[in-house]
């Protein structure tokens, strides 16, 4: 009842559901970070999307923008953010299975596994510290560390999860007091996708989008480090796929970017996508997605997902809050 409600009022909106992993057995690199969709759950996302609404390209939607193209109603894209390999060997064929078009947003510093998202290495430390002893036999050592980063210390878990972008050096430090070799980890498990699974993902038709270089959280650097991260990467995505669509996410969130980055990076993207849910944005470029990953121990299913989404829009509107505010 409720979804036919908001689906209704929002028929015109395009609904842009995002993921960062999909995994039957979740890798210890994401495992303390939230809870990904298995495959399961993965296509029965897919099912109930194209049941209840009608998939459209990233060009179909910028030709809405830009050329008054008209979209069918209740349209939807889904799009994935950091890389991660299991694009290529899960989601991908999936997709493909069921003919729908996906956008893939890479970090640039993380292409062919070359470093590690700094949360990453945090959900890493939090599995070492569960299964072996080594890190609790040398609190000492860890206490130091965090002092030395001006870093408070409480428990394990909680004071690694704490540590920020600009702290991100304390985490190798503290891979090397629990042995743990990420320089190996990153050949042997490959968890982003290589310059060769791109190319065979564009070749299959999928579109492509930067995410930062190293994946910071914008409202907490610079913009002129804002604006650096947004084009390096796009560099180095378009050196790969040369893409005719310039795209690109926020990482994290785009809370506390200034409009005039906006205006800074306009020459140089087509479209940018943030996580503000179904906020009407000013900007005409800037789209908005919600997340569709839990970070509780329940997975929710799609249309506790959806349903979710739609009443955390409807509630924002008596409120004032269902446009994005930038200064």
């Amino acid at each position: 009842m409720f979804e036919k409600l908001f689906k209704i009022i929002f028929s015109n909106k395009i609904l842009l559901p995002f993921y960062h992993h999909v995994s039957e057995k979740q890798p210890i690199h994401t495992k303390h970070l939230f809870k990904s969709r298995n495959i399961s759950h993965f296509r029965s996302d897919l099912d109930y999307f194209l049941k209840h609404y009608n998939p459209v390209s990233v060009d179909d939607i910028y030709r809405s923008i830009f050329k008054n193209y008209k979209l069918p109603q209740n349209p939807f894209l889904l799009s994935f953010d950091d890389g991660f390999s299991e694009v290529e060997s899960i989601v991908a064929p999936i997709l493909k299975e069921k003919g729908l078009p996906a956008i893939f947003f890479l970090n640039g510093d993380f292409i062919d596994n070359k470093d590690m998202m700094f949360r990453c290495k945090a959900s890493i430390l939090i599995e070492i510290n569960n299964i072996s002893p080594i890190l609790r036999e040398q609190l000492d050592t860890i206490k130091d560390l965090f002092q030395s980063f001006d870093l408070e210390y409480t428990n394990f878990k909680d004071s690694v999860k704490s540590i920020s972008y600009n702290k991100k050096d304390l985490l190798d430090k503290l891979l090397e007091v629990g042995e743990f070799d990420i320089e190996s980890y990153l050949k042997n498990k490959k968890p982003y996708l290589t310059t060769d699974q791109i190319l065979s993902l564009k070749k299959d038709g999928f579109d492509f989008g930067s995410h930062s270089m190293d994946h910071p959280y914008y409202g907490k650097i610079s913009e002129d480090k804002q604006i650096e991260q947004t084009l390096n990467s796009l560099e180095k995505v378009q050196n790969i796929v040369n893409s005719k669509l310039k795209l690109f996410s926020f990482p994290f969130s785009e809370e506390g970017v200034r409009e005039s980055f906006y205006e800074k990076i306009s020459p140089y993207l087509d479209l940018t996508f943030g996580t503000f849910d179904n906020k009407f944005d000013p900007i005409k470029f800037s789209l908005q997605r919600f997340a569709m990953e839990d970070y509780g121990d329940r997975i929710s299913t799609t249309e506790e997902s959806v349903k979710s989404f739609y009443k955390r829009s409807i509630l924002r509107i008596p409120f004032g809050k269902s446009s994005v505010k930038r200064v």
